[in-house]
């Protein structure tokens, strides 16, 4: 794409700094920056300036450009090129306002070297320029680079700062005609050219300026975009069907024909030596004006038969009577002769395009596809027509010119009871007219669209939608579950579940389990089953409810429910009804539950279909669901909701605007096909690929990579011990890892507060897979300048909610302990949205916080119990308050709810403490700081703050498992899994590292 030319000044929008837009109010002047210099290329030096009427404290003023470089200039460096460079200015102006502001350039250039060969026989001494062609496809007024090419024709442009379409235009030169050896001066020569930066992989390729290039710009005339399409037609008409501008021809005469991969180079070679022998022929012309009668000639696709008359003479007298006559390859002359339509002699043709396609089994419009002939050989590039020819499993017809139609024979027994994502092939022969034959296969297969629900990532995998308060009803689906191996190496559930007016599953009308093999408490394997969730505790009135479940195999489920009656429940599955008939609800079980009407009332209000949990994700299989359907009745009279999913784009995702979904996470509508039933061996996928290290740590680091591979038995790492880039690695094939810091390396040793090293580690499971293994060394110590860093958290995400969150990991569950934190948020006028401390157990939901501790504009409030008196304890909005917590289980009792202690600016919230009346059993294993919700968004002025964050496995504070005063990160650091040097969970979102 050619880029426009440079901006010397790039001026940005201020950015006020921590006051916001009250500085307007009190008459602050805002203040500006600007970036300087010459054109944005690697070895410009920029510069940045910043203005303030109101004057600005020279000592206060920091620069700090997006690269990490500080000050006020910066070179711009190769590294940079593709980017846009940002740079950031603080500072505290004569009115005592601290401001920052900021301003970034347009896209930094490369700068390449662009080789080519100009060539009508090598041309040397061409002047050569080489263009940027613009989008509307005319070439630059101004060249970016001038060149002359040596003896061999070859030019080397340097300097040249654009990627995309380009003109190389070379006039003047001369060349050694191939047919007679005579010196000729060299006609102008152009070509149209993708320019790109090459790498050490994959180099840059050298163009090529010749003819047949010249005679597709000729052809394009004004639109060069149109070169390529030209190009092709022409070079189509001497039997070329490459690209002319990325392949050196062989001179022919100098080099000999037949060479091991000059295929290609010898046949473009060939044409321009008959080129010559025709430039020789006709001594009234020279080899301009025949290029310009070639390109105007071939304006209709086809040779007049003068020209044709002119080539058959030139290769008769090319191969008897030429200086060349010996060197040349008569068969090729004949084959190009062939395409060019003087010569007839058989060629076999090629058959490209659809030879294969696939088509539903129940499909009454016909599939169709095209075929294309090559063939030399003058008017035999067609195929011989076919109609309606039976086939087995439906008819076939193809035209003259390749178009070809496939019809199902939907009342086939066999394609009639194909099994949905299963298939059949139909395959017919195709033929040229010189005899040149090609199998088209045709698929015919059952296939549906259906919603596919992954989980990839923080969150469950599901889709959910409301319904109308329904007392009664029926829900109707069809569903397939793959063997969902999770991260953790387990099989994963999929759930299809009944809420009424609580979000909880173990408060759900029915939470249906869909369970792959597993293991039972006492270690005793469990086959696949179908399990309505609580019926097996012994505190269920009924018997367990359960059936048989086969893996990636399609199920229908009816489940009715009437609220009216004492069984509330029917569950049907493939017709048959399970449990014998009819059963009572197991949220019976949950030790909330007072009676039916608690929680259903008003009926079912939500159903959901869902996938995996939140603290893993599931990187094999999927849940496959189709064909939803709802009804107000038991008997499925009066619907009230229905999808089959076949009116969605494929790929959509179901959570856009007017969706029918409430939520619709990790899911997106597919095309459901199991493929042709071959199995191809599946790659490992890697899990806790991040570790960090301080740049002064003496002691060895471990750590365990988790492999996870559905293949049997390659769910391992190959072992490894080695020296990597700063220090000793070993890995076992369980995974297990250890570190060994050189602190000793120069590099290291140099680091200091908020800088860092990454150490990549490549390691490689018994399948061939590969990881990278990221171990970031962070330095400590050294000048921080008194600065101060903390973590902020912000809501800008419409679709999650701002948070930092710690794992407690092997250190959990904690049957007692301690946080201390300094925290703080911006009142309303700066930005809404509550903020939450919250200890999470394992289930990591609200109804099993230990501690949810939300944090309001003017008050705290404790969301269980809901009672709790929060008043002795004051809001300080956008100040610093120390926050300590304590929670500790009677007896180290993890079965039973904890006493919690909350303590604000040494104030207790409850001097005597409180027990939460919800299920926070398990004890503690996550520590979370949160803003805003999952639904909402905040202006980005909107901020909670989090500092010196310590986490102890004991009440009185004396046993730290964990601390962070966020020093050791550079300002701007995301605290989020995409940087190996968080320790923070993958639920964190939205929170970074700033300077107060």
């Amino acid at each position: 794409m050619f880029k426009q030319s440079l901006t010397a000044i790039i001026l940005a929008t201020t950015l006020v700094g921590c006051g916001g837009d009250n500085n307007e109010l009190a008459g602050n002047s805002r203040g500006s920056i600007t970036i300087s210099g010459g054109a944005l290329i690697a070895g410009t030096t920029l510069s940045a300036s910043v203005s303030d009427a109101d004057g600005i404290r020279n000592d206060t003023l920091v620069y700090a450009w997006s690269t990490g470089v500080t000050g006020s200039s910066y070179t711009i460096t190769e590294a940079d090129e593709g980017t846009i460079l940002s740079v950031s200015a603080r500072y505290t102006d004569e009115a005592d306002i601290t401001e920052g502001v900021g301003a970034s350039t347009s896209i930094i250039l490369p700068t390449l070297d662009v080789t080519a060969n100009v060539v009508k026989g090598p041309v040397s001494g061409a002047n050569c320029e080489i263009f940027a062609v613009t989008d509307t496809g005319a070439a630059a007024t101004s060249a970016q680079a001038f060149a002359m090419s040596n003896a061999m024709g070859s030019i080397t442009f340097t300097d040249v700062h654009f990627e995309g379409t380009g003109l190389i235009s070379c006039s003047g030169g001369t060349y050694k005609d191939e047919s007679t050896g005579v010196m000729l001066d060299a006609p102008a020569l152009r070509s149209v050219v993708n320019v790109v930066e090459g790498s050490a992989d994959m180099p840059a390729p050298t163009y090529v300026v010749s003819p047949l290039t010249e005679m597709a710009v000729q052809a394009a005339g004004s639109d060069l975009s149109a070169f390529t399409e030209l190009a092709q037609a022409i070079n189509t008409r001497f039997g070329i069907r490459f690209d002319t501008t990325t392949v050196l021809p062989t001179e022919v005469g100098a080099v000999p024909l037949g060479a091991a991969g000059a295929l290609d180079a010898d046949r473009y070679g060939s044409v321009l030596a008959l080129l010559s022998q025709l430039d020789a022929d006709n001594v009234d012309k020279n080899i301009a004006m025949l290029i310009a009668e070639i390109a105007a000639d071939l304006a209709d696709g086809q040779f007049s038969q003068t020209l044709l008359d002119a080539f058959e003479t030139a290769q008769t007298n090319l191969q008897t009577v030429s200086v060349i006559a010996n060197d040349i390859d008569v068969s090729l002359l004949n084959i190009i002769g062939s395409a060019i339509g003087y010569n007839n002699t058989p060629v076999a043709a090629i058959i490209e395009g659809m030879l294969n396609g696939t088509v539903q089994h129940t499909a009454t419009e016909p599939l169709t596809g095209s075929v294309t002939v090559i063939d030399p050989n003058f008017g035999e590039d067609e195929i011989l027509a076919q109609t309606n020819e039976p086939l087995s499993y439906g008819t076939f017809s193809i035209s003259a010119q390749g178009d070809w139609s496939y019809t199902v024979d939907v009342d086939n027994e066999t394609v009639a009871n194909l099994e949905l994502g299963n298939s059949v092939n139909d395959t017919v022969t195709i033929a040229s007219i010189d005899g040149t034959t090609a199998n088209i296969v045709i698929r015919i297969a059952a296939l549906t669209q259906l919603v596919k629900i992954s989980d990839t990532g923080n969150d469950t995998g599901e889709i959910r939608f409301s319904v109308n308060n329904l007392r009664q009803g029926k829900l109707s689906a069809s569903f397939s579950k793959d063997v969902t191996l999770g991260s953790d190496g387990n099989v994963k559930d999929a759930y299809i579940t009944l809420y009424g007016s609580s979000g909880s599953s173990s408060e759900a009308l029915i939470d249906l389990r869909i369970q792959g093999s597993q293991t039972d408490s006492d270690g005793m394997p469990i086959a696949p089953r179908f399990l309505v969730r609580n019926t097996e505790s012994a505190a269920y009135p009924g018997e367990m409810i359960t059936a048989p479940f086969v893996e990636e195999q399609f199920y229908t489920v009816e489940l009715t429910w009437d609220l009216d009656a004492a069984e509330q429940l029917t569950l049907n599955i493939n017709g048959e009804v399970i449990g014998g008939g009819s059963f009572s609800t197991a949220a019976v079980v949950d030790p909330d539950f007072t009676d039916i009407n608690q929680w259903f009332a008003d009926g079912v209000k939500a159903i959901q279909f869902r996938l995996g949990d939140n603290d893993r994700t599931i990187p094999f299989g999927s849940f496959y669901v189709d064909d939803i359907a709802v009804y107000s009745d038991v008997a499925g009279t009066t619907s009230v909701f229905e999808d089959d999913f076949e009116s969605y784009a494929e790929g959509e995702t179901l959570d856009g605007v007017g969706s029918s979904y409430n939520l619709a996470i990790y899911s997106e509508v597919v095309v459901f096909d199991v493929g042709n039933g071959t199995d191809e061996p599946t790659p490992a996928a890697f899990f806790d690929l991040t570790a960090a290290i301080s740049s002064d740590a003496t002691e060895a680091l471990t750590g365990t990579v988790t492999v996870v591979d559905p293949d049997e038995g390659e769910a391992f790492i190959v072992p490894a011990s080695f020296t990597s880039t700063f220090g000793e690695f070993a890995i076992l094939e369980n995974g297990a890892w250890t570190y060994l810091l050189d602190t000793t390396n120069s590099i290291i040793a140099a680091l200091v507060s908020g800088e860092r090293e990454t150490d990549t580690i490549i390691i490689e499971s018994v399948d061939g897979t590969t990881a990278e293994l990221m171990i970031t060394i962070t330095g400590v110590g050294g000048d921080i300048g008194g600065a101060n860093k903390v973590a902020v958290i912000i809501d800008t995400d419409a679709t999650d909610t701002g948070e930092l969150r710690y794992a407690l990991g092997s250190n959990g569950p904690l049957a007692q302990g301690q946080v201390t934190v300094s925290v703080k948020r911006l009142d309303d006028e700066l930005g809404d949205g509550d903020a939450f401390i919250t200890l999470f157990n394992s289930a990591t939901n609200n109804d099993g916080a230990i501690l949810d501790l939300r944090i309001k504009d003017d008050s705290f409030e404790v969301r269980s119990p809901s009672g709790v008196d929060t008043s002795a304890a004051t809001v300080l909005l956008d100040t610093f308050m120390d926050i300590v917590i304590t929670w500790e289980y009677p007896n180290g009792n993890l079965e039973v709810n904890p006493l919690v202690t909350v303590e604000v600016d040494g104030v207790s919230i409850v001097a005597e403490g409180f027990t939460p009346d919800n299920n926070s059993i398990g004890g503690v294993t996550h520590v979370s700081f949160r803003f805003g919700d999952n639904s909402g968004v905040r202006p980005e002025t909107a901020k909670f703050t989090v500092d010196d964050l310590i986490i102890y496995s004991d009440k009185s504070g004396n046993n730290m498992v964990f601390a962070d005063n966020f020093e050791s990160y550079v300002e701007g650091d995301s605290l989020d899994t995409d940087n190996p040097a968080s320790p923070y969970n993958s639920a964190s979102n939205e929170v970074v590292v700033v300077v107060e």
